[in-house]
């Protein structure tokens, strides 16, 4: 009788470490739900709408037509961006092996479209990536994270090389909250 079982186990055990390999280098490469107040400018909670930012490691947050707001915040943090204008993330330093972002957001009165904008060339090409409005949000108590993944898989970017906008028109009808932004890819 041929044996034929350790040949089967030293296979399978070889397909599970092909598999595993495989899966084990996606991660997250940066989160930040916005809590080190020294990395906001201004660095105020003031009440009117203004610009904003938020620099943290490699990434740069501007909201325009914006309140560095203490209400409704996401996971544990003091603060949130209250947006109605331009939301523009961007890499400040070269980042690399990049396949996706999640930006989380929480309806506050959206209710005209907010179309969702990506540049990997520094602004210089745009191409719409979504649209947020009123029916994209589940309900308006929660936050909910916009994703994006890359077609082509991991991707590095030279220093402002990837920007991000969410339009705004800086009326009330266009106001929601940005709680946190994460960077995946492999690790």
């Amino acid at each position: 009788m041929k044996k034929t079982i350790p040949w089967a186990i030293t296979w399978f055990m070889a397909l599970m470490l092909v598999f595993s390999f495989n899966s084990w280098g996606q991660g997250t490469l940066f989160y930040t739900n916005f809590t080190v107040s020294e990395n906001w400018t201004p660095n105020s909670s003031a009440t009117s709408y203004d610009t904003r930012m938020y620099d943290e490691e490699s990434w740069n947050l501007t909201g325009e037509s914006t309140i560095r707001d203490n209400v409704d915040t996401y996971d544990g943090s003091d603060h949130v961006f209250r947006n109605r204008g331009d939301f523009t993330v961007t890499n400040t330093e070269a980042v690399s092996d990049i396949t996706g972002f999640n930006i989380f957001i929480r309806n506050w009165s959206v209710t005209t479209d907010r179309d969702v904008l990506i540049s990997l060339n520094g602004g210089t090409d745009w191409e719409n990536i979504g649209t947020i409005d009123q029916d994209w949000f589940a309900n308006d108590d929660d936050f909910f994270p916009f994703s994006y993944d890359f077609d082509a898989g991991a991707e590095s970017f030279d220093a402002n090389d990837l920007q991000v906008i969410i339009e705004g028109d800086d009326s009330n009808s266009s106001r929601m909250r940005i709680g946190g932004f994460e960077v995946f890819g492999e690790i």
